[in-house]
This record gives C-alpha cells, sequence and structure tokens, in this order.
C-alpha cells in the first residue's frame, strides 16, 4: 500500500500536525477567514513557525481574549476536512470550515449548559418524601400491593 505523506491542502509539503494546522498556505486562509469574521478575536498569537502545543498554549496564556473552544473547534473543523479530503475525495471550502466549527461551538456550549443545569437540577432536588407507612411487595405478573390491607 503506498501512502502519499504529503499535505492534502496544498500538496507541497509532508504532512504533520504543525504543518497542516498552521504552516499551510491553505490553513492560512482559514485562519483569515475566521479573523476576518470577528470569530475568533485578532489577538491570536497566530505563528506558521511556532508549533502547534506552543500556539495552543500561548492562546490559553492570553486568556479570555482568544477563546480556546472557537479554536478548537476551528482545529477540529480543519481535520476534519482533511479526512473528507483524503477518505471521500471531497473539495475543501473554506467557508464550511467556518461554518463546521461555528456549528460545532454552539452545540458544545449547548451541551455544557444542560448538564451543568441538569447537574444543578439533580444536586438541588428536595428530598424524597418518607415512604407510606404500608410496606409494597411487587407481585410476579408486575403489579403491585401494600402488605397487611384487605386487597
Amino acid at each position: 500500500m503506498n501512502i502519499d505523506s504529503h499535505c492534502p491542502f496544498c500538496q507541497s509539503e509532508t504532512e504533520d500536525l504543525d504543518h497542516m494546522f498552521l504552516g499551510c498556505t491553505i490553513s492560512h486562509n482559514y485562519w483569515r477567514l475566521v479573523v476576518f469574521h470577528n470569530w475568533i478575536n485578532t489577538n491570536l498569537p497566530f505563528n506558521p513557525h511556532i508549533g502547534i502545543i506552543q500556539m495552543l498554549n500561548s492562546v490559553k496564556a492570553t486568556g479570555p481574549a482568544v477563546k480556546m473552544d472557537r479554536v478548537i473547534t476551528l482545529l477540529w473543523s480543519i481535520w476534519k476536512t482533511r479526512n473528507n479530503m483524503v477518505f471521500h475525495s471531497e473539495t475543501p471550502n473554506p467557508g464550511t470550515i467556518l461554518i463546521r466549527a461555528q456549528k460545532a461551538t454552539a452545540e458544545w456550549h449547548i451541551r455544557h449548559k444542560y448538564a451543568i443545569n441538569s447537574h444543578k437540577q439533580f444536586n438541588h432536588q428536595p428530598p424524597l418524601s418518607q415512604p407510606s407507612t404500608g410496606r409494597r411487595h411487587t407481585r410476579s405478573h408486575g403489579g403491585s400491593h401494600n402488605v397487611g390491607s384487605s386487597k
């Protein structure tokens, strides 16, 4: 099996994570697009000559000025686009990459908010009421009856 080691975006460099996410000229277009649309703040410490881990650490160090969730979902969208090119012969579309990242971020926020609200609701429910004085037994057919009652 012959595996092509070139970047599927630019076809000119050897593919690795640093090149694909930061060094590739096509990836630069994706980063410029999200900045142009004000989806990621222009304070992004973007430098194609540093590695992806260093870039993420720089983003983290900037605090809330750059939203880490958006950076992560953009990276995820670039990765998904790369896989669609390699495995499904799809042509990349910068607009699709931005929309996929925005959608993933919105879904994450909804799920995260739901999880937090569900957790708060579960932990702040009033205690269960005390059971009635009669004990209940389940019959073999799924019904129940009170022990000691005439029914």
